[in-house]
């Protein structure tokens, strides 16, 4: 009888046993098959206990060689990516992390909104978006759309990590509304998020203030009219400094308030005096008064 080992030789490898009368014989591991075999079956025997002997010793070696290459030169994997095993250098093995699709992107933005001074020139930019894509393929060509557009971008490529960071400059060429940011590499991984352009506030509107005369010393009858307040609002009248109520009334029904004082006495000469008109909806505005000797 003619005895047959087919496979490769390790203490797990699969083989078939096979001789002339049956060659359908189930297969076996080489550990199954040594344990058939005792003293009577002789060389057999002690060819397998040798074989085995061998292959554990070999796997022993190989074990700790991967366990100094780990100890002595730690290895990790790069952003967005999990170790999933080690090679037969002892080198970690890196794969995307299951937590994330291949085909995904991670893009991170620095302002979920961004405020926008429309009365501003267009071409003045007010603040800049920052954009990060993590999780991209390393060292290939990106592409940016905003709301379904490509812009244009100088360097658009990954980094040795599959990263890739850039700026949106905003104007007030931009229009209010939701912008979506889309990063997508050459082999198709691809990324959004989405942030917010806002009008900032207008502007709370001034009232006119004019003085007559707009110098004089203590005593001096000033004539004060405020216009461009609200209309029939109570309005005050005030020097600054130092903050001194010199008037209260309601303005007229366009908004504007009249009334003659006289400067009072007490402050130091050749200082310029702020007269203030303020009405109950915060509208305000002052002029300049010099006082004399």
């Amino acid at each position: 009888m003619a005895l047959l080992l087919v496979g490769t030789v390790s203490v797990s490898s699969s083989f078939a046993l096979a001789d002339d009368k049956d060659k359908n014989k189930k297969q076996k591991t080489l550990q199954d098959y040594c344990a058939t075999l005792d003293d009577k079956n002789g060389f057999p025997a002690l060819v397998c206990t040798a074989i085995l002997n061998i292959s554990n010793s070999i796997q022993g070696l190989q074990d700790q060689i991967t366990h100094i290459r780990l100890v002595q030169f730690p290895q990790t994997c790069t952003t967005g990516q999990v170790m999933t095993g080690i090679d037969n250098q002892g080198k970690i093995i890196c794969e995307v992390s299951t937590s994330i699709s291949q085909t995904s992107a991670i893009v991170a933005l620095g302002h979920t909104s961004i405020t926008v001074d429309y009365n501003a020139p267009p071409n003045i930019i007010q603040a800049s978006q920052t954009v990060t894509a993590i999780v991209l393929t390393p060292n290939t060509g990106a592409t940016v759309y905003l709301n379904g557009t490509q812009i244009s971008l100088a360097g658009s490529s990954t980094n040795n990590a599959g990263e890739f960071s850039f700026t949106i400059p905003i104007t007030s060429a931009i229009p209010v509304g939701n912008y979506v940011v889309k990063v997508t590499d050459q082999n198709g991984r691809t990324g959004s998020a989405q942030f917010a352009v806002i009008s900032a506030p207008p502007p709370a509107p001034t009232a006119l203030v004019q003085l007559n005369p707009t110098s004089g010393p203590a005593g001096t009858s000033l004539s004060i009219t405020a216009s461009g307040l609200t209309p029939n609002s109570g309005v005050t009248i005030s020097v600054v400094p130092p903050s001194l109520v010199l008037s209260t009334g309601t303005t007229d029904s366009t908004g504007q308030y009249s009334v003659t004082i006289t400067v009072p006495s007490g402050g130091p000469t050749g200082f310029i005096y702020q007269i203030v008109a303020t009405d109950s909806h915060g509208i305000t505005g002052s002029a300049g008064f010099t006082l004399t000797p």
